[in-house]
């Protein structure tokens, strides 16, 4: 068989002399072979490294989405503590849950039954993320508004609290056992005891003996203190805009209270007497709602 030889001519642009390559069949198969098989290896070297960097970014997004996982479990966790906190707080407030609206806007036109595509075909590992970062964004946001109305529902809380430290609830006496103390005169019209003619009787009259402890009965400030000739030597103490208490025909007043003095409930402000106007030991007691008497027995819880 005759050997065939296959001759490659190069002319260059510049007019030079033309050069010629000889190649067998052989060698020339061999060629092209070998650019084959370099080819292919590239081709694979290229496919494997791009399998395994895409199997990395598969691996850190599953780690990513398990990590993710892990995380909203803990959020729902303390979100649903919080709803509680929440819920328990708003009831013990008296505030009753916002409900939702049932008149609210709803519709959409009929659609058709979907097949159930997880069963078909399970979601791409950066749709699993995005779902993710979805609800841990929801439940963050959901955390962040509760949080605000605890913030709200906490003032609220300060607000009743100061409340509740100024407004009159203890008997004005500290004797024990208390179950003996008892009210002499009440509120309301009735027999002067000195001039025997009815008359309005703006407190109460608690008796006791003389140097029994007067306290006040909630927290305020000492509005003042003098000797007048009907109630004796008295202090009146200002609780809030809303309570004042007057406490009458003490024997003395208690060491360091004067005008001005922070006082707390059960603070002893003086000691009871028979000053001014007075037919024995005791203490007359007003409790007065944005300046105007009111009956003091209704303010005397314990």
């Amino acid at each position: 068989m005759r050997k065939e030889v296959y001759t490659v001519a190069v002319m260059p642009s510049s007019g030079r002399r033309i050069k010629t390559f000889s190649v067998s069949t052989r060698n020339l198969i061999l060629m092209l072979a070998s650019v084959a098989v370099a080819i292919t290896l590239f081709l694979v070297i290229g496919s494997l490294v791009t399998w395994r960097y895409c199997r990395k970014q598969q691996q850190l997004a599953s780690k990513a989405i398990q990590d993710s996982n892990v995380l909203q479990v803990e959020f729902e966790k303390q979100l649903g503590e919080i709803r509680k906190s929440y819920s328990d707080f708003r009831i013990i407030l008296g505030i009753e849950e916002e409900e939702a609206d049932d008149e609210a806007g709803k519709g959409g036109p009929d659609m058709p039954d979907l097949p159930d595509v997880s069963v078909i075909q399970s979601s791409p590992p950066h749709e699993n993320v995005y779902n993710a970062t979805t609800e841990v964004s929801s439940i963050l946001k959901e955390a962040a508004a509760l949080i605000s109305d605890l913030d709200s529902l906490t003032g609220i809380v300060g607000d009743r609290i100061t409340e509740l430290t100024t407004t009159p609830s203890i008997w004005p006496v500290r004797f024990e056992p208390r179950e003996q103390l008892w009210i002499s005169s009440g509120f309301g019209r009735r027999k002067d005891p000195f001039t025997g003619r009815w008359k309005m009787h703006a407190g109460v009259d608690i008796p006791a003996p003389r140097g029994t402890p007067i306290v006040s009965t909630a927290n305020g400030v000492v509005a003042q203190t003098g000797k007048d000739r009907y109630l004796g030597n008295y202090i009146e103490v200002r609780h809030s805009d809303r309570f004042s208490t007057l406490y009458g025909h003490m024997d003395r007043f208690a060491k360091n209270v004067k005008k001005g003095t922070k006082v707390e409930r059960g603070d002893v402000i003086g000691y009871m007497g028979r000053t001014g106007r007075s037919t024995g030991n005791h203490v007359h007691y007003e409790v007065r709602v944005y300046g105007k008497r009111v009956n003091p027995r209704n303010y005397i819880l314990n």
